[in-house]
């Protein structure tokens, strides 16, 4: 697969992801004095400790056969590289540098600048064979290793006990599952490895409970005037009179999915019902680790797959699908991101956007996620400021007018894990200094990045899934369609001779200085439980970012980029 033919992607995560949260390594990973002359102890807290039970030493159960554990240790990538590679993302996506916008790196050209040296690779690949590690693999980008070892060699490796854990019984999870983590909540690195190894993952910290997929809703369960959101709606609502026409151009995007099957009979149904002239096209290829099962359609990959393709008319489309059956979402995770740019590591969206990939995330369907305790808000999907976030809208209709109003579920606040981008500061401020009612600051970080940076609908949205029609509620909705849009753009720019857009945030935020960029959304909350929700705000706000997209007046800044 060349790694540089997907220009958009479109990541519905389905639970919280412990990794890249942070530039800096996984969130709360830090190294203390060392116990001994030959090594640092590295703690992270679990994510969830609460949600899972241990069941029993991995190591020491020898009555059974015990499956090798996955993991990937991360080696130290070139820190002046990685300074070269946030420079060149920020000029190339920056509409007012027109010497440097779309001039984006190769893949050999980014390895360059960040890959660790041979000779670090080697030192670890010794560590590796003296703990017994019975499999690995470098990565082609040396910045990652991929392992498969028994406990008793894990245990060796990292000097930590390894205990097998189960979903506790009230928890979301099927108990079936089974992940293995170091009981201690720390472990070692040998000391003349602590300048090489950044980490070794997923070894400590947890899944969060799985967050919420695209939901069904019943058919008499919208208001009466909530339309049927379709593909023919969207073109209207948000101004998209772009032709559904081929661009000629290859001008491709790309799903993420979990364990999740689309069906082309589907498909076919969906677009001889709402978009015709794209009957017969086709998904391109599925890839990853899982194969496609049309007999058995799910909503999420049937619904990102149709609204993707329906909006981003004829852009060749890929699937990725990858098997989730331990319930650890972190490797999965891994697997695909090593398999579509070889590079996970925190830094992965920066590096992405340097490629000329835009990266669209659904912010969650938890509104302000409120904490178990009624205390404090929590973002489990990546915050990063590298990524775009897609919330929801719920459409309305009054006498043939529509109108948004933001979705209660809506993910939406401040990262606690990376503070506000140049491009976003001035939105978050006057949110922050205008909007009323605010909750309580206790409750979040008014120095973090605020999310989402947009929106598309995401109620009542009509999906063929196993021959019949279904309606769907939220963030993965909206996030394919945002998706679709901007891989029209992408084929513009293409049929232009240019590059494709990439990172797409300074020209969202840039662009929201005119009036008529975005439809405003200035209703909503997105409370959730027993917590306050933020409000729906003139400007950018927490529940719907920017708004939704204004597609032909976007357009013709877009067409104005260098």
């Amino acid at each position: 697969m060349a790694r540089a033919t997907i220009l958009v992607l479109l990541v519905v995560l389905a639970a919280a992801l412990a990794v890249a949260s942070a530039s800096s390594g996984l969130r709360g990973f830090v190294s203390k004095r060392a116990t001994s002359g030959r090594s640092h102890w590295r703690p992270l807290t679990p994510a969830e400790t609460r949600q899972w039970v241990s069941a029993k030493r991995a190591a020491v159960d020898a009555d059974e056969q015990q499956p090798l554990i996955k993991a990937y240790v991360a080696l130290k990538e070139n820190a002046a590289g990685l300074r070269t590679v946030q420079e060149s993302v920020e000029a190339s996506s920056d509409p007012a540098r027109p010497d440097r916008y779309g001039r984006h790196l190769e893949w050999e050209e980014l390895n360059a600048l960040v890959a660790p040296s041979e000779d670090d690779v080697a030192q670890v690949a010794q560590w590796l064979e003296r703990a017994g590690v019975e499999h690995w693999e470098v990565m082609a980008s040396r910045s990652w290793v991929r392992i498969a070892a028994s406990a008793e060699a894990l245990e060796a490796l990292v000097k930590c006990r390894v205990r097998a854990y189960t979903p506790r019984k009230d928890s979301t999870r099927s108990e079936r599952i089974v992940i293995q983590r170091c009981e201690e909540e720390v472990y070692e690195i040998p000391r003349h490895l602590d300048h090489i190894v950044d980490f070794v993952t997923p070894i400590v910290g947890f899944p969060r409970p799985n967050g919420k997929k695209a939901q069904y809703t019943a058919h008499s369960g919208a208001p009466l005037d909530q339309p049927n959101v379709t593909p023919t709606l969207l073109r209207k609502l948000y101004n998209i009179t772009t032709p559904v026409a081929s661009q000629g151009v290859n001008n491709t995007q790309a799903v993420f999915e979990t364990e999740d099957s689309y069906s082309n009979a589907d498909l076919q149904a969906f677009f001889q019902e709402y978009v015709p002239q794209m009957a017969g096209q086709r998904v391109k290829k599925t890839l990853g680790n899982l194969p496609n099962d049309p007999t058995d359609p799910d909503t999420e990959a049937s619904l990102d797959i149709q609204y993707i393709m329906a909006i981003g008319a004829f852009a060749p489309s890929y699937s990725y699908n990858y098997n989730d059956e331990d319930g650890d979402e972190i490797k999965v995770f891994f697997d695909w991101v090593n398999d579509l740019a070889n590079d996970p590591k925190p830094p992965l969206w920066m590096k992405l956007g340097s490629r000329g990939l835009t990266v669209l995330v659904a912010s969650g369907d938890d509104g302000v996620g409120c904490n178990d305790w009624c205390s404090s808000f929590e973002f489990p999907y990546p915050s990063s400021p590298w990524i775009t976030l897609v919330g929801a809208t719920q459409v309305h209709q009054d006498a043939g007018v529509f109108s948004e109003i933001g979705s209660t579920f809506s993910t939406g606040g401040f990262s606690n894990d990376f503070g506000i981008p140049s491009w976003q500061a001035s939105y978050v401020a006057y949110y922050l200094n205008n909007c009323p009612n605010l909750p309580p600051s206790s409750y979040y970080n008014r120095s973090g990045r605020g999310l989402p940076d947009i929106a598309a609908a995401g109620e009542n949205v009509q999906v063929f899934v196993g021959g019949s029609v279904e309606p769907v509620a939220g963030t993965s909705c909206s996030a394919p369609i945002i998706a679709g849009i901007v891989s029209l753009w992408n084929g513009m720019r293409l049929q232009a001779g240019k590059s494709s857009l990439g990172f797409i945030n300074p020209f969202l935020y840039k662009s929201a200085s005119y009036a008529s960029a975005y439809y405003d959304v200035t209703s909503g909350n997105n409370a959730d439980g027993c917590c306050p929700g933020f409000n729906a705000y003139k400007g950018w706000d927490p529940v719907t970012g920017l708004g939704t997209p204004n597609f032909d007046f976007l357009t013709k800044l877009v067409k104005e980029l260098p």
